[in-house]
């Protein structure tokens, strides 16, 4: 009996010192720190082009507008092409109704050749009337002839015939005079008259010509080979592109073909980034359409004002114009969504490491680099220099290895005050 109480003691207490263990070894796995799952970045020291990323669009530099009719009649749409068709010079582009216009062409037309009959009759009676005064000339001419017949025949007469025939000679001269006085007075009447009317004549014949003149602008064509793009404009008190049935304000422009020649990149650059972008810059991007292909060009503008955002409601940007290089052979078309980077300066043999990896605690700021043995030693960069993404750190005298740094979760919570503010 006393024997199997021992083993029951010496069982009991292995059981107890087993759980202890048990429990012990539960608590440190609990207990222990996890492994750190550490990030190392491994960086060669070269040239470094600091770059400014933007987003923007493909636009034209230069616009052909096309205009609704200049005549004062009405402007309604009758018919469009559909936009981003493209066309070639001398397409038809838009028709507009043109039967308000060919009323008053009609109209028109009738008052001139009532105009044209009006001087036919008139010309007529003043022939008429030239032709009754030279009839009255030539008989006052013969019985001049007669006086003056007379008139020699009573010189050798006694003197009251021969005043008589004096007398009659003067007569007839002044009566002939004065006819070919009143051929001379209708003559001019008759061409101040005739000039008149025919000068009206033009002038309704130059309104009939511009009235038809103006029927052809309600066929719109296209001035260049291009592509329809209808902007938004007023009509009728809303903002809205052009529609068929639409009526249009005289040479209200409606339509615009960019030209294909002249392709710039319009980009949207933050605040804090457009102060380092100036004229010259040179710009690299992407079309969303050709993603495997670079497109090479230079800004030729950086505007003063800020304007929305293209792609994000609500913030404000500047707009920077690249001029695209060989924009003929490129394939982009107005409206693609660009990527660009453009290089604002370039640093000489430098280690650039991305921002994330520097470290801030109550001794500043600082990069964990691992050295050639493993281990690792703070890097300061008071010295260094800082682009929107990346830490710049200067090559240190006998420096030409590459650099590695260390990336610590548990350090690296973020530091606002690297960024610059947005």
């Amino acid at each position: 009996m006393i024997r199997t109480a021992s083993n029951l003691n010496r069982r009991f207490v292995v059981g107890v010192a087993l759980g202890i263990a048990f429990i012990a070894g539960a608590v440190f796995a609990i207990t222990r720190p996890k492994p750190e799952n550490l990030l190392k970045l491994t960086v060669p020291c070269a040239d470094f082009e600091e770059t400014v990323r933007a987003m923007g669009v493909v636009e034209a530099a230069r616009f052909e507008k096309l205009r609704a009719p200049s005549a004062p009649y009405e402007r309604q749409v009758t018919w469009l092409v559909e936009e981003g068709t493209r066309v070639k010079k001398g397409d038809l582009i838009a028709q507009f109704d043109i039967a308000d216009v060919e009323r008053n062409w009609e109209r028109e037309t009738e008052h001139v050749q009532r105009i044209e009959y009006r001087q036919e009759e008139a010309k007529a009676d003043w022939s008429v009337q030239l032709f009754e005064e030279n009839i009255k000339r030539d008989k006052e001419s013969e019985r001049n002839e007669f006086a003056q017949l007379k008139y020699k025949r009573t010189q050798q007469e006694p003197p009251l015939p021969k005043e008589i025939g004096v007398t009659e000679k003067d007569k007839q001269e002044r009566l002939v005079d004065e006819a070919k006085r009143r051929i001379s007075q209708v003559e001019r009447q008759r061409n101040i008259d005739i000039g008149r009317r025919t000068w009206w004549l033009k002038y309704r014949q130059g309104k009939t010509q511009e009235v038809k003149d103006m029927m052809e602008q309600y066929e719109v064509r296209a001035p260049i080979d291009s592509i329809v793009v209808y902007p938004l404009i007023p009509i009728n008190g809303l903002i809205k592109k052009t529609e068929t049935g639409d009526l249009l304000n005289r040479e209200q422009p409606f339509a615009q073909l960019p030209d294909l020649n002249s392709l710039i990149v319009k980009l949207g650059v933050e605040e804090y980034r457009v102060q380092k972008i100036e004229e010259g810059t040179q710009a690299h991007f992407r079309s969303r359409a050709y993603p495997m292909k670079e497109f090479v060009g230079k800004v030729i503008s950086v505007s003063h004002m800020a304007s929305n955002d293209l792609f994000h409601d609500g913030r404000r940007l500047f707009e920077v114009i690249v001029a695209v290089d060989n924009v003929a052979s490129t394939g982009l078309k107005v409206g693609m969504v660009v990527e660009a980077s453009l290089v604002v300066a370039k640093h000489p043999q430098v280690y650039a490491f991305p921002r994330d990896y520097v470290v801030q605690d109550e001794k500043g700021k600082w990069l964990e680099i691992e050295t050639a043995t493993g281990r690792t030693e703070r890097r300061s960069i008071e010295k260094a220099m800082l682009t929107d993404d990346f830490v710049l750190l200067p090559q240190r005298d006998g420096e030409k290895a590459p650099l590695t740094v260390v990336y610590r979760p548990s350090k690296h919570v973020g530091d606002a005050s690297l960024h610059p503010a947005r």
